[in-house]
């Protein structure tokens, strides 16, 4: 049997082999973390810059540099791949990653377009092994907690909630003016929250600032659902005071309220549910059971790497499938069409 027709196997006794394609900042990321994972080997680097072969000269991480894709993947052995690269490169590197018998993680976002999500999603499917679409909140222990709660019925009807997602600055220069801004390259993992939290939304309203055609630097969106749930969501690049991309959610039922940030979770309730008690209460990210050991870069980095490679359906959970990037595609493609257009845009509506 031939490589290519053998099912996923995934080494018990040996690190796994891992590639790397795309060395930015989150292909680097990816390099370290599999540094700290004593199940993983980086064996395999591809960019076509070769500018970045220095870096790892003298590096930990002891790889083959490729600057051809398909000469890669037809050499090297490879068990998983992370592919860090530009999002308009990830449909042609799924694409030829599928060929092999190599399990995929994706990095956010994970396509620029909802075309190419789609397209990567049907050569996706019916392929064995998981496939991981890279989005850190469903990893992060305060975030997690939350779902819980909301989950066991908690605010009991939920009526509205407000989203924010705020950075100091942009990551995009002057060569990138053609590109989408904020929304889909730093607001990804927020709107798969929201997906993850709520469901898909019924409708989409959104204003963006734009000038000169550069990517949007702030968008306000107003979400409705078929349950009557309605969301308003505030994403900024020019907000002083974060170095970091920062998410905050306050979420309001019939029976109380629940904000939710990076840091912590504060519940208020107009009366007694299980075990909290009427009035406020506060969960700190140090009262909760993190499975992250290492931070580093963002919290929920290193735990959803550990969730990729383990790969045993007794502790893998692949919290975000091609089914789910297509969902979070469509919604964000709604925004922008709903901003071209002056009007509020159907999710069913966008194809």
């Amino acid at each position: 049997m031939s490589r290519k027709e053998q099912s996923p196997v995934i080494p018990t006794d040996s690190a796994q082999r891992a590639g790397i394609i795309g060395l930015g900042r989150r292909g680097l990321i990816q390099a370290v973390l599999s540094g700290l994972n004593p199940k993983v080997k980086v064996t395999a680097l591809y960019d076509p810059d070769e500018r970045f072969i220095p870096l790892f000269e003298d590096s930990p991480v002891k790889s083959i540099f490729y600057s051809d894709l398909p000469v890669m993947l037809k050499t090297a052995e490879l068990d998983v791949i992370f592919i860090c690269s530009e999002k308009e490169a990830h449909l042609s590197a799924v694409q030829e990653c599928l060929t092999g018998n190599i399990r995929i993680y994706v990095d956010t976002p994970p396509a620029e377009s909802l075309d190419s999500m789609t397209k990567m999603a049907n050569a996706g499917a019916g392929t064995d092994g998981p496939h991981v679409l890279g989005c850190v909140y469903p990893y992060k222990a305060v975030f997690k907690e939350a779902k819980r709660l909301l989950d066991g019925g908690i605010l009991e009807k939920i009526k509205r909630f407000r989203a924010s997602l705020y950075v100091t600055r942009s990551p995009f220069t002057q060569k990138n003016r053609q590109q989408r801004g904020i929304l889909i390259n730093t607001g990804f993992p927020l709107v798969h929250l929201l997906h993850w939290y709520f469901g898909p939304p019924a409708y989409v309203y959104s204003r963006m600032s734009q000038e000169n055609k550069n990517p949007e630097k702030s968008v306000s969106l107003l979400i409705n659902y078929d349950t009557g749930l309605l969301g308003l969501v505030d994403m900024s690049w020019n907000r002083p005071g974060y170095p970091k991309p920062t998410a905050a959610l306050t979420i309001e039922g019939t029976r109380g309220i629940m904000e939710v940030s990076e840091e912590s979770l504060k519940l208020f309730l107009y009366r007694s549910f299980g075990h909290f008690n009427k009035g406020w209460t506060t969960l700190c990210l140090t009262d909760l059971d993190s499975t992250e050991p290492v931070f580093y870069c963002e919290e929920g980095l290193y735990a959803a790497h550990q969730n990729f490679i383990s790969a045993d359906p007794a502790i893998f959970n692949n919290k975000i499938t091609w089914q789910d990037g297509c969902d979070v595609m469509r919604t964000i493609q709604a925004a922008y069409l709903s901003a071209e257009s002056g009007r509020p845009f159907a999710f069913n509506e966008v194809r």
